[in-house]
């Protein structure tokens, strides 16, 4: 609730030389607004009376707003000219403060320059090493490397080149990383497309995106029917591309690697494009904190069409520590979530509070070196404080799509 005043005043003459008028502020302990401000015009100057809720604002706040506000009037007075977009609020120090607030701790990004590079690195350096575990069954760098390659080689055969949108409509199993990589591996941006999501809102992701090529499972095949988009099964894929030649695709930091469309609670979902950068950038950051390495794994929950999937199934991926799927059905069910936990030996996981509350619900008693991270969400402290009681650490992390992730 805010309100604005400007009051307009003359100097009136005094009649009488021995009377002098003098303007007396009235003192005021309660404010009536959120926020008002009253600007006397006495012709030669303006006087500017801020009155604030206390409860909302602090002192230093209200005289950082009428300072910015004193910095455009001045800009306008200097260069009346000039169009609004020209003028700043912040004078040069100011700005420079706030640049710096803004950029946070700098940090070298690893010399590769997409993501497919940075898993091929890892995949010779380590190729029997184990990358993803799905009930019970292990896979490793060497499988999931060949298997994607020859996904590449299939998609470049179809049209696929650099930054075409290729949407991604699988169940939750170790194909769903291999058609993920593969896509990437072709130069391709992937669109995830939650299969248990309505077929209205795949059908308008598939338009609104533009999308060329659809990786389906046979089983979902006819799930999505636009005659403009070519539908192309995984496992044929995989099969027609085995013990092909596959030559890596020249990627670039600033190539898109996917477009995940957002929730839409504030209208049409929308496509949200995020580049191979981007993901580097992140992905470094969070193996350096709260930190993730080789001999660490993590259970991957999230659904694809959620970011928060990139840091569950790329983190393990590219620092080497192995990523264990759960199912449709343990991501859904408090008891096989728990038992899944158990038995895996991890000690990372990243979750919505409503996960976690399942989990709590379930009878799950934590683990005393575990890492938790919750977002996506609201994290209420009585949560936060269980988790706290039952884990290691506990980090909320926050971010919207368009920042990658988390922030």
């Amino acid at each position: 609730q805010v309100f604005f005043l400007l009051l307009q005043t003359e100097k009136r003459a005094v009649l009488t030389p021995d009377v002098s008028l003098e303007s007396v502020p009235v003192p005021s302990v309660t404010s009536k607004f959120d926020l008002s401000v009253q600007v006397e015009d006495s012709g030669d100057q303006l006087t500017v009376i801020a009155e604030y809720n206390t409860k909302l604002f602090v002192r230093e706040t209200i005289q950082e707003m009428l300072n910015s506000w004193g910095n455009l009037l001045h800009s306008l007075i200097r260069n009346p000219s000039s169009t609004i977009s020209d003028y700043s609020l912040l004078d040069g120090d100011g700005a420079s403060k706030r640049l710096q607030l803004c950029q946070g701790a700098a940090q070298d990004l690893p010399s590769y320059s997409s993501l497919p590079e940075w898993f091929t690195t890892r995949a010779i350096n380590a190729p029997d090493d184990v990358a993803l575990i799905f009930e019970g069954d292990p896979m490793s760098f060497e499988t999931l490397e060949r298997e994607s390659n020859a996904i590449a080689h299939t998609l470049k055969q179809r049209g696929v080149s650099s930054e075409t949108l290729v949407g991604l409509c699988v169940d939750r199993s170790p194909v769903m990383v291999v058609g993920l990589l593969g896509v990437l591996k072709a130069g391709g941006v992937y669109v995830p497309l939650d299969p248990t999501y309505p077929v209205s809102r795949l059908a308008y992701m598939v338009r609104d995106s533009g999308l060329q090529f659809l990786l389906i499972e046979t089983e979902i095949k006819d799930l999505i029917s636009e005659p403009s988009v070519q539908c192309i099964s995984l496992f044929d894929a995989i099969e027609n591309g085995k013990g092909a030649h596959y030559e890596a695709t020249n990627l670039e930091l600033d190539n898109l690697a996917y477009v995940i469309y957002t929730s839409g609670s504030t209208g049409n979902p929308k496509g949200v494009q995020i580049t191979h950068r981007n993901v580097l950038n992140f992905l470094h950051s969070m193996a350096s904190e709260p930190g993730f390495g080789a001999t660490d794994s993590l259970v991957s929950v999230t659904t694809l069409s959620f970011d928060i999937s990139v840091l569950e199934l790329f983190l393990p991926l590219l620092t080497g520590g192995p990523c264990i799927i759960a199912s449709p059905e343990e991501r859904t069910d408090g008891k096989r979530l728990r038992t899944l936990l158990n038995q895996s030996d991890s000690h990372v996981m990243q979750a919505t509070p409503s996960t976690w509350r399942m989990l709590l619900d379930s009878g799950w008693e934590g683990d005393k070196q575990g890492k938790y991270l919750c977002g996506g969400e609201a994290f209420p402290r009585d949560l936060a404080n269980r988790l706290c009681e039952l884990g290691y650490e506990v980090w909320n992390m926050y971010g919207p799509t368009e920042t990658t992730v988390w922030s």
